[in-house]
């Protein structure tokens, strides 16, 4: 396989997984976590595109024998991936693709060649969203980045450059550097550039990146969510187990007693009826999330905890009438 000629040859391979990223340390990975980010990578350089999880986690169950990828990732350090965090952590389904992040793509220890066209990519982008000017009647038009362009720029010859811009479209696609919307078809891609490339104008070197990208998102949420969600996720991951399990049966108590209070108001009044709906339907997620995954998320606990209150709100209500 291409991944392992890759590994042998040493290309694109940095020094360290762990040298310095934007003036920060990279974080020591555990040893799975660190199989799960160069199985991530290693499928892009396989197949020329990001995994989804099923893929993602079928390989790391028939090459490590580890079967909660879910778990793993979880606990990843904020930063390193994105993907599933533009959607709700529930939302969380094999058909979902998960990205590397730039610093997550550093912590593999590889793809040095990737990274280095990527930033050149949007150093770039940047000439061209400060050169662009608006055809006549199209006042709020954007610079488009296509890869034919790239590759012309980037001096990438067919057919060996083909694999690699590819990759670089998915690298781009996986960080928020400032492109508006994204589209891919025959193997050519196209990004609209919009103003927030400005603050990587002239950038150099993966340092100086992810520090111009912490800077200009400071105090901000991304538009994928993802460091909100990596954030959460950790936090999450944290907890003492003991707290964590406590959550998850307060989580099934509420949902259980919503369902048991509600099927006694029912009477076939409109508010028993959807009191009943709702608190099967919580019932049923919870229920799907816990068979699915093996493990509660914030979200899921939030909103069955949520609904067990209210259903319970509504039983108080009907009592004092």
């Amino acid at each position: 396989m291409r991944r392992r000629n890759q590994r042998a040859a040493g290309v694109g391979v940095r020094s360290s997984a762990h040298d310095p990223v934007g003036g920060q340390a990279m974080p020591k990975l555990a040893e799975d976590q660190q199989k799960l980010v160069e199985e991530i990578w290693y499928f892009l350089v396989d197949m020329d595109r990001w995994p989804t999880f099923a893929e993602l986690d079928r390989r790391m169950y028939r090459d490590h024998g580890i079967a909660e990828t879910d778990a793993i990732l979880v606990r990843l350090p904020a930063g390193l991936v994105s993907g599933y965090s533009a959607r709700s952590p529930a939302s969380l389904d094999d058909a979902t693709e998960i990205f590397l992040t730039v610093a997550g793509i550093c912590a593999t220890g590889s793809g040095r060649r990737e990274l280095n066209l990527f930033l050149a990519v949007v150093r770039h982008a940047a000439v061209l969203e400060r050169e662009f000017l608006p055809p006549e009647g199209c006042p709020n038009a954007r610079p488009q980045l296509t890869s034919p362009a790239v590759a012309q720029h980037l001096n990438l010859d067919a057919p060996s450059g083909e694999s690699l811009l590819t990759r670089i479209g998915a690298i781009l696609r996986a960080e928020d550097w400032g492109w508006a919307s994204a589209s891919a078809s025959g193997g050519i891609w196209t990004f609209e550039v919009d103003r927030r490339v400005r603050q990587l104008a002239g950038v150099q070197g993966v340092d100086d990146y992810c520090r111009r990208r912490v800077s200009s998102s400071s105090g901000l949420e991304s538009s994928t969510g993802t460091q909100a969600w990596n954030q959460r996720s950790s936090d999450l991951a944290t907890r003492p187990r003991g707290f964590v399990s406590g959550l998850e049966v307060l989580t099934v108590v509420l949902t259980a007693t919503g369902v048991g209070i509600a099927g006694l108001q029912v009477n076939w009044q409109p508010v028993g009826v959807i009191s009943l709906i709702a608190a099967i339907m919580f019932a049923v997620l919870s229920w799907h999330r816990w068979r699915s995954r093996r493990r509660a998320t914030d979200p899921i606990l939030i909103g069955s905890t949520s609904a067990g209150l209210l259903l319970l709100l509504v039983f108080f209500s009907a009592l004092n009438q």
